[in-house]
């Protein structure tokens, strides 16, 4: 194989590119955050998915880092090293697997998309800055495809947690509902025996305690069994 070539001598000559389209993995250089770093749209770290998530993602970034052509996004550019002064005015947002790996560590992702638009961000990067036939853009279109691949398991799989999920959280909430309707319904009927035996001293019938109406069956019971 090839050794890869080096950043200085396949910067792009056509500054004013964007990659923009979202789908095959790219991004809007404009859509995103300050000091390269992701809008937070999609961190909510109450998302009872993520953590199942997170492992499937550190898979994928694992499987990414040890590919043959992970070498160029394993970690951050040196554009100093290489000689490539302009490479920071036109990457604004820089990415690479180490960051990302450093922002898994801490938790700083809630959710696969936010992981994912980090990931993305590797490969629309070196798209924006190198020419479209060099070799390096080759190798970022291959990871590209390689973690898409990734990235539609682990929504599928993420799909399935968030419909279990749904499934438990209505039976608790259908549990409360059904305790909720028994306290009710047994205070229905204690409030509808005092309205019968309201009823019936109104209308000047004796109404004796529930404990000397029972009495009677008592005494009923013992000459019986003598």
């Amino acid at each position: 194989m090839n050794s890869f070539p080096n950043y200085a001598d396949v910067r792009r000559t056509d500054r004013k590119r964007k990659i923009h389209h979202l789908d095959d993995g790219m991004v809007d250089l404009d859509d995103i955050g300050v000091d390269g770093d992701v809008p937070a749209v999609a961190r909510r770290p109450e998302n009872p998915t993520w953590p199942e998530i997170r492992v499937l993602c550190q898979n994928a970034l694992t499987a990414l880092k040890k590919h043959q052509y992970a070498a160029p996004f394993l970690m951050p550019v040196d554009y100093v090293a290489l000689g490539i002064p302009s490479y920071p005015l036109l990457v604004k947002h820089p990415m690479d697997f180490s960051t990302i790996q450093n922002k898994l560590d801490l938790n700083k992702y809630g959710s696969l998309e936010a992981f994912a638009m980090d990931t993305r961000l590797v490969f629309s990067n070196c798209l924006a800055f190198n020419q479209p036939d060099s070799q390096i853009v080759g190798c970022a279109q291959t990871l590209s495809h390689y973690f898409e691949a990734y990235y539609v398991q682990i929504k599928a799989r993420e799909s399935e947690l968030s419909e279990d999920s749904e499934t438990k959280d209505l039976q608790s909430t259908l549990s409360v509902l059904r305790s909720e309707h028994d306290k009710l319904m047994a205070e229905f009927g204690k409030l509808r025996q005092e309205q019968q035996k309201a009823s019936l001293a109104s209308a000047g019938y004796p109404v004796a305690p529930a404990a000397q109406r029972q009495a009677p069956r008592s005494k009923a019971r013992s000459k019986h069994a003598e």
